[in-house]
């Protein structure tokens, strides 16, 4: 789901390194999409954090298994019936 589709170790993935070339404030926090467990990328709005996409990590013995990121379908957000995101 991610365009590389890289499989290996965390520590040599080259997909964080595109947060780490973001040039505008961005955090990431943990949260549920429609029920969902997923991380929420947050942009800041007026001051405020704000959800601005979404990136869903499936786990299976305790092992990252998939990664689907949507920064770049901004219409998948709006579609969504409910976003929390879980206090820092």
């Amino acid at each position: 789901r991610v365009a590389d589709r890289f499989a290996g170790p965390l520590v040599n993935a080259p997909y964080f390194a595109r947060y780490e070339r973001m040039t505008i404030p961005w955090r990431m926090a943990v949260g549920e999409v429609d029920g969902q467990p997923a991380v929420i990328a947050l942009r800041q709005d007026n001051g405020e954090w704000m959800p601005n996409s979404i990136v869903r990590v499936d786990v299976a013995d305790h092992r990252i298994t998939r990664v689907a990121d949507y920064t770049h379908c901004p219409w998948v957000l709006p579609a969504t019936t409910s976003v929390v995101v879980e206090p820092p």
